[in-house]
């Protein structure tokens, strides 16, 4: 678990991190065959990204 809302590094939040890994990713897997299967990379973080949305900021991959 992390708390998307502190900031990294960067200075931008956690969550904005995430945002722009996804989109990153959801660009360079474009055009690609579709994994067997209903989830994707993309798919999943953009639960991930809710759940921070809903969850006031704290995000945990493991809780689904």
């Amino acid at each position: 678990m992390f708390d998307a809302v502190r900031t990294g590094a960067n200075g931008h939040s956690k969550r904005d991190i995430l945002v722009a890994l996804r989109d990153t990713l959801e660009s360079a897997l474009q055009g690609l065959s579709p994994p067997t299967g209903d989830e994707t990379s993309v798919i999943a973080l953009d639960r991930l990204i809710q759940s921070i949305d809903g969850n006031n900021g704290i995000a945990s991959y493991w809780q689904r």
